[in-house]
């Protein structure tokens, strides 16, 4: 007997089905060697242009002011502007990295070395500290006071020692994995310089794949999606950077006028701290201090104030101005987005949480607005005001 073509079809889609659900039957039944077989497949194929688009992504921000400013100055022509401005942008982020390794890491290099050298001398330091504090306040502290509070010291600097240990330890093993996998970042950077000098050429090849796929309606509601997506990243991490900027610079300026040793590194990791939103700032002082306190634990702890004060400036000055409104997200939301994707991800999900709130917000607002507008005449008047307010401009 014939079959007719939509029994021919229900037999297609039922063997689809089944064949779909044997396969995810063995995935699931398998679940850790198919994890195992992915990672390999992703490691071997894939992660070099993962890598790469992130670095592209990263050096498009820079790049793309200095193409700017290239546009408005000179009268190159566009392929030569394009070359300029990515040979710029690497220029720049070398200078960052030089002046990184001659400043910061030989400074480091030192609080540790003085550390080891001094401690002996910081216990002795706190016992006569103890004993001056007695004979200041005519009061004699029980010696077995004074024994514990020293005892006390002493294993907070051996923690110390022990937690830099540690550090160097762990640096040294990503020191080590990143030299053997030296070739692979050569290939991912080489590949993210041929995607800037390329972008406009591969989003249109990409364009093209996704209309060819979708619908035009459906086609233009993702192109939607991926340009406030591409926003809301963009903003965060050029907001980032630029407050991590300068406040590397005020922390550095400032401890150098007051005194503080090793200026140049901690005001270094208090602005790289600083792009991990709330707690950055906090994070690189806490190092700061640690630092501070292997070579002048007095010193360390007038910089705990410092912190305290530095970060009260970058909260109510620098950032409003800097970062302003630009992610779209009130104090509030911010907070939640760090919470649930540090929740869900670490660190990675404290960082990338704020952008993709920021798209989630975008998304939804856009959906209740369209529907609060199709239902305008039922409202109440404070909400039919709301949601006629003229659009903000974004700022770019």
């Amino acid at each position: 007997m014939k079959l007719t073509s939509d029994e021919k079809r229900k037999i297609i889609v039922t063997l689809i089905i089944i064949t779909v659900s044997i396969i995810l039957y063995h995935i699931f039944n398998n679940i850790g060697a198919f994890t195992k077989s992915a990672e390999k497949i992703y490691r071997a194929s894939f992660s070099q242009i993962t890598a790469a688009f992130f670095i592209a992504y990263l050096l498009n921000i820079p790049m793309r002011y200095i193409e700017g400013f290239l546009n408005t100055k000179t009268k190159l022509k566009a392929g030569a502007k394009r070359g300029l401005s990515i040979l710029l942008t690497i220029v720049l982020c070398l200078l960052v990295l030089i002046v990184l390794l001659r400043f910061a890491i030989p400074q480091l290099t030192e609080s540790v070395n003085r550390l080891s050298q001094n401690i002996d001398g910081y216990i002795s330091a706190v016992k006569n500290w103890l004993n001056t504090i007695s004979l200041n306040f005519d009061y004699q502290l029980p010696q077995v006071v004074i024994d514990k509070i020293t005892e006390m010291f002493n294993s907070l600097v051996n923690m110390v020692s022990r937690g830099i240990g540690l550090i160097a330890e762990s640096l040294y093993g990503w020191i080590s994995g990143t030299l053997s996998s030296l070739f692979d970042f050569v290939v991912s950077f080489a590949v993210s310089i041929y995607m800037l000098v390329e972008k406009e050429r591969i989003m249109l090849v990409l364009k093209k794949m996704l209309y060819s796929v979708f619908s035009a309606s459906k086609g233009d509601r993702i192109i939607w999606f991926l340009k406030i997506l591409n926003n809301s990243f963009s903003n965060f991490f050029r907001g980032q950077i630029t407050e991590g900027l300068i406040l590397a610079v005020l922390a550095i300026v400032s401890m150098t006028i007051l005194g503080f040793e090793f200026s140049i590194l901690i005001g270094s990791i208090v602005g790289l701290t600083n792009i991990i939103p709330m707690f950055g700032a906090f994070l690189g002082g806490a190092v700061g201090f640690i630092i501070l306190l292997m070579v002048n634990p007095i010193q360390a702890l007038w910089f705990a104030l410092f912190v305290i004060i530095l970060q009260q400036i970058e909260s109510n000055i620098i950032y409003p101005r800097v970062v302003g409104n630009a992610i779209g997200l009130s104090g509030f939301w911010i907070f939640v987005a760090v919470i649930v994707g540090g929740g869900i991800a670490g660190l990675s999900g404290i960082i990338l949480g704020i952008p993709l709130f920021t798209t989630l917000q975008e998304v939804l607002k856009e959906f209740t607005d369209k529907q609060l507008k199709a239902r305008a005449a039922e409202l109440p008047q404070d909400l039919r005001l709301e949601i006629n307010k003229p659009e903000q401009p974004s700022k770019e």
